[in-house]
């Protein structure tokens, strides 16, 4: 794990955060940190304003 990302999971577990969603590999992916399961989202892609998934 690269050292920005020790820091970003270092604060999540500090503000006490139930989950922790990334698309980094460099984090421990499906599995628990001190409490914060760390994971991938569920829903992967651009980010917009008004999202119209259903149709």
């Amino acid at each position: 794990m690269k050292n920005y990302d020790a820091i970003h999971l270092a604060h999540a577990i500090m503000a006490e955060a139930e989950v922790l969603m990334t698309t980094d590999n460099g984090f421990p992916l499906e599995t628990k940190v001190d409490g914060v399961w760390v994971g991938k989202p569920y829903y992967w892609g651009p980010a917009t304003l008004f999202d119209d998934r259903d149709g």
